[in-house]
């Protein structure tokens, strides 16, 4: 009970080891070195405590959300990296907005599109209806 007493009359009165030890009859040491190992323990238990988790810029839910509906708004052919970019910076804080690299990142990682290393000319021969879309436009040609 000692100690809590002088943990209190140092933080809370904030008294001088002097005073407090003539107070509790024990030389300004003993107080130095009790105030020390309090303030250590509490150094202990604060490494020991949890870190808080920051979320990465690509992994946040808000930012990959307006991403996809970005994408269903335009259309996947008519999305580009700088016009998403655009977009972002106009809904969201400046703060939050990624770079370019982030953003072929996330739409690499997350929504699978590589937009960086495809020829974009050659997405109409990946259109799994486009077969379908050239023979119904033969037909009314011919």
């Amino acid at each position: 009970m000692k100690k809590v007493g002088i943990l209190n009359a140092y933080f809370g009165s904030n008294q001088k080891p002097k005073e407090i030890g003539r107070a509790f009859r024990v030389t300004p040491a003993y107080v130095s070195r009790v105030v020390q190992e309090f303030k250590s323990t509490l150094v202990k238990q604060s490494q020991q405590a949890e870190p808080v988790k920051k979320v990465r810029l690509s992994q946040d839910p808000q930012l990959l959300g307006l991403i996809k509906k970005r994408i269903e708004e335009v259309g996947l052919y008519n999305t580009t990296t700088p016009k998403l970019r655009q977009h972002l910076l106009q809904v969201l804080p400046s703060e939050k907005v990624p770079s370019l690299s982030t953003i072929h990142k996330i739409l690499r990682q997350s929504f699978r599109l590589r937009f960086r290393k495809t020829n974009l000319s050659k997405f109409r021969y990946r259109d799994p209806t486009y077969n379908e879309k050239r023979l119904y436009v033969s037909r009314l040609l011919a």
